[in-house]
């Protein structure tokens, strides 16, 4: 009895120990005073809120045994500083997050916590058709509808913010909007911001990460003078990054590219640092799940989004993701999310904050953040 008692503490101890190591996952600092103050630096303690809207203007369509439905439900949550009891408000930029294919809106939750901690109002949702847990299966080719999602949301949380019982209340300063996402989501925020038909001009900046790029043509990017970031990994498996970001520069003029050196795809994902930071490289797990709904044989599913009428052209597009196995070893996806934040934050600050912020963090993004941090290139 006392033997079994042992081994039972044992086993509880060991089972603590790797909870503990799971759940607590390495802390990375950044190289370099600047790089690091951005990193530390906050200025409010932050609340997070659920999100549940529903559009009923517009239907998710059908998929598998899904027989679609008149509407689309967009849950999530909202991220924000916490003012307290401050009676004179601020009012904070608005950023809204796409999650990428099969994934859900929770892969944003790093982000959401850094830049409520910094001034800004992040909200993310599943989308209807194309999230992980989707009725009847993910679905590519509801795409040319997630834009719609973004500009329905961003109608409800101006609504919101002229409510006084709102919690919103005032908080969000309208005319500084933009918008961020992560693969199928920095696709859709590619679309929002600059499509012909798609875009919405409420919209003052846009962060594809790791989006595909590589069909959309320089007259694409004439419509509109959005200035975009796009970042990176520059061993994407998923989203090649040679053929989506070696003549981005030459078809916008606006444009700045951070590339993380040995960045995965996965490894943009708040789950990777959690969950896959054992694995040689995270695209391993993403390209499993991808390629069990991506399939060579399908028609393209971006077809949908117009031709070269609106900028778009798929001659010389390579659809099919994870060629290249083994895959090499990738950075940890700790860090590349840290570099990712700070990215993000400064280019943030570069287009909203005030004059002074702007061009201290336009600087830092030209010439710092790379001279600081080896993982990083900035052009």
């Amino acid at each position: 009895m006392r033997r079994s008692i042992i081994v039972l503490t044992g086993l509880l101890l060991l089972l603590l120990v790797g909870a503990t190591i799971v759940l607590n996952p390495p802390v990375y600092e950044l190289q370099g005073t600047k790089s690091q103050l951005i990193q530390k630096e906050t200025k409010y303690t932050y609340l997070v809120e659920s999100l549940s809207v529903k559009d009923t203007t517009r239907a998710t369509p059908a998929m598998g045994d899904f027989e679609g439905v008149d509407y689309r439900e967009l849950v999530g949550k909202i991220w924000m500083p916490d003012i307290g009891e401050n009676v004179l408000k601020e009012r904070f930029p608005l950023v809204i997050y796409s999650h990428g294919f099969m994934s859900f809106h929770e892969e944003s939750d790093y982000l959401g916590e850094f830049l409520a901690q910094r001034g800004y109002i992040m909200v993310a949702f599943d989308f209807p058709a194309s999230n992980f847990n989707a009725s009847g299966g993910p679905n590519l080719r509801d795409i040319a509808s997630q834009p719609g999602d973004i500009s329905f949301l961003i109608d409800v949380l101006s609504a919101r913010n002229e409510n006084p019982n709102d919690s919103l209340h005032q908080l969000i300063n309208i005319g500084k909007v933009a918008i961020a996402g992560l693969s199928l989501g920095g696709l859709t925020t590619t679309l929002a911001a600059y499509h012909k038909e798609l875009r919405d001009e409420r919209i003052g900046a846009a962060i594809s990460i790791a989006g595909p790029m590589s069909f959309f043509n320089k007259s694409y990017f004439e419509t509109t003078d959005v200035p975009l970031m796009y970042i990176a990994g520059s061993i994407d498996a998923m989203v090649n990054y040679n053929a989506n970001v070696t003549t981005l520069k030459e078809k916008m003029n606006d444009v700045i590219v951070v590339t993380i050196a040995n960045g995965s795809h996965t490894g943009f994902a708040d789950i990777s640092e959690k969950i896959f930071r054992w694995n040689n490289n995270p695209d391993d797990v993403g390209c499993s799940f991808l390629l069990d709904h991506v399939h060579q044989s399908d028609d393209n599913p971006f077809a949908i989004l117009g031709g070269e009428d609106v900028g778009i052209s798929f001659g010389n597009v390579d659809t099919m993701p994870c060629q290249d196995m083994p895959l090499p070893t990738a950075i940890a996806p700790g860090k590349q999310l840290l570099l990712t934040k700070v990215a993000v934050f400064s280019f943030l600050e570069s287009q909203f904050g005030s004059n002074q912020e702007a061009l201290v963090h336009k600087n830092f993004l030209a010439t710092t953040f790379a001279a600081e941090n080896d993982e990083i290139e900035v052009k």
